[in-house]
């Protein structure tokens, strides 16, 4: 046995063995935190190696618009208010790779759900709101199920199906679907229904299923959630400013 493993063939054999081992616990932790880690990783890698482009695509936002990199609120894992970047003043998807910034710090996810306006989780029911189980990804899980005639009911349903899935395979999946789609030079719109042209709220409106008024409350509702989520970065940024002076003030070792 050793003396096969010894071989060109043996080595190639431990080789397998090792990669399908590794493999297979990364797909039995997916869910829990290894999916977490490889965004990151991801993430990380992709900043790296594209960071002359990116550092270019800020340089020309700036130039168009006098600031390189704006934030928009959207509905991120937990239901809870999260802050997404773009290029400020740039076209196409060029804008959106401002998000390995975002997939660095855990907003976002490769693979994903849909992000979602504030505004629009006012009208989701309890049984909806399972699809902020998993995080927005920069690449959409409803490629594999999604179609033409798409409605935002049978979104939230296949994204709350995928929050439950979060398989590593599935993953892989999804991005070849990608992958193959850009190389085609087909839109999200082949796959997004209604729902790559408005809003959540804007179709209810549409429907009739809810008016003017309860459209006015959900902006309400949504520019407070925003507020108290700038009153939480503005509490973090406060109290870790005091504890930083108050550390300089009284240096560990002092009495």
């Amino acid at each position: 046995m050793l003396e096969f493993l010894s071989t060109p063939a043996g080595i190639a054999v431990m080789v397998i063995f090792i990669v399908i081992v590794v493999l297979l616990i990364i797909e039995v932790n997916y869910k829990f935190f290894m999916k977490v880690a490889l965004d990151f990783l991801v993430g990380l890698i992709g900043t790296i190696v594209f960071f002359p482009g990116l550092i270019a695509c800020a340089a020309i936002a700036r130039k168009r618009t006098g600031e390189g990199l704006i934030s928009k609120p959207y509905l991120g894992y937990k239901g809870k208010v999260v802050y997404l970047h773009e290029f400020a003043g740039m076209e196409s998807h060029i804008k959106y790779c401002a998000r390995l910034f975002d997939l660095l710090s855990g907003r976002i996810s490769v693979v994903g759900v849909t992000p979602m306006n504030v505004e629009d989780g006012a009208f989701m029911d309890d049984a909806q709101l399972d699809r902020f189980n998993a995080r927005p990804g920069i690449f959409s899980c409803l490629i594999t199920w999604g179609s033409e005639d798409l409605t935002y009911e049978e979104m939230f349903a296949l994204d709350a199906k995928y929050a439950t899935k979060r398989e590593m395979f599935f993953d892989l999946w999804i991005l070849i679907r990608h992958a193959v789609g850009f190389c085609r030079g087909e839109r999200g719109a082949t796959y997004l229904g209604e729902t790559v042209n408005c809003d959540f709220t804007a179709k209810l409106l549409e429907r009739g299923q809810i008016h003017e008024a309860d459209v006015q409350r959900a902006q309400e509702c949504a520019e407070e959630a925003i507020e108290n989520r700038e009153k939480e970065k503005s509490f973090r940024k406060q109290r870790s400013s005091s504890l930083y002076n108050n550390n300089m003030d009284n240096p560990p070792g002092t009495h």
